[in-house]
């Protein structure tokens, strides 16, 4: 009679699972809560600031997480939401090295935070975190530069 032998299992275990699944969990509501607390810097900065830089900064990188979750969403680009943002994307690169705040500006931008925050409720939460996880690691590195935002434009594009 042959004896089997136990085989030792692939992957990881129940537990180490568990514990991962705990710490991503931990870590997207981190991000999640962060997320929130940049969107309402962002609308604080639109609305009555009067730094441009701090504005174009908090706006910006508003503008970065939900277009980048939009695209992985394959929200549909025709959406009034999504040419708004793709306006007020503009508008904060032109927006960006200027001192004085033009009032065509603040409002374009104030509309692209309206519309992100209309487009935070129909994302999907993952996409969400994964997009602000990205620009994360972009800042890491360094400043978010137009170039990294080009893409995401053009994936939301009609």
């Amino acid at each position: 009679m042959a004896v089997k032998r136990r085989r030792t299992p692939r992957g990881p275990s129940l537990i180490e699972r568990a514990v991962a699944a705990k710490v991503d969990r931990e870590i997207r509501e981190a991000i999640a809560v962060e997320v929130r607390s940049t969107f309402t810097s962002a609308q604080i900065h639109a609305l009555t600031g009067s730094d441009s830089g701090e504005m174009v900064n908090k706006a910006g990188r508003m503008f970065f997480v939900v277009l980048g979750a939009a695209v992985a969403d394959g929200l549909d680009p025709s959406l009034p939401e999504i040419r708004i943002l793709r306006g007020a994307a503009n508008a904060v690169y032109d927006q960006a090295g200027e001192e004085v705040i033009t009032e065509a500006s603040r409002a374009s931008i104030v509309s692209g935070l309206l519309a992100c925050e209309r487009l935070l409720a129909e994302l999907d939460f993952d996409s969400v975190t994964e997009s602000a996880f990205e620009l994360h690691c972009l800042l890491e590195r360094g400043a978010v530069r137009w170039s990294d935002f080009e893409p995401l434009i053009e994936a939301v594009s009609a």
